[in-house]
Order: structure tokens, then C-alpha cells, then sequence
């Protein structure tokens, strides 16, 4: 997945919101600095990866059971 990050509440200029909603990426506006910010990320830990097939089935079937796909894939 990939989204644009922009730190210190810097919001980005109209034809770069248009862009990133016509390419469907997610735009994130942080309070914190550029290093700060890429500090946090670099500790984030996945709580869901690859390997772990037993959480990839079950999560599976929760959106099967739960999310409109179709709903969200008409946004």
C-alpha cells in the first residue's frame, strides 16, 4: 500500500490532492517533523505479515463476512 506522508500540517497544493485522488493514494497530514515521523514508522511493527496464514484465512473471512466490497470498490 502506498500513501503520500507530509509532515509539520503541511497541506499540499490543489493539483497535488487531485492527483493523488485520481490515482487513489491516500494523502496523511502529520504534526511532527520529516525525522521524527520517519523515526515512527521505521518502529512500526506489522501486526499482519505473509507467513501468517492461520491471521491471513481469518481475516479473510471477517471482510467476506462484514465489509461491501462492492460498496467500497464504487467510492
Amino acid at each position: 500500500m502506498s500513501c503520500i506522508v507530509l509532515t509539520n500540517n503541511i497541506v499540499p497544493p490543489p493539483n497535488v490532492i487531485n492527483r493523488a485522488t485520481q490515482e487513489k493514494v491516500p494523502i496523511l497530514l502529520v504534526p511532527s517533523d520529516t525525522y521524527a515521523t520517519a523515526r515512527q514508522v521505521q518502529e512500526l511493527e506489522p501486526l499482519l505479515t505473509k507467513g501468517d496464514d492461520e491471521k491471513v484465512e481469518i481475516l479473510g473471512k471477517l471482510v467476506a463476512q462484514n465489509v461491501d466490497l462492492k460498496a467500497l470498490q464504487a467510492l
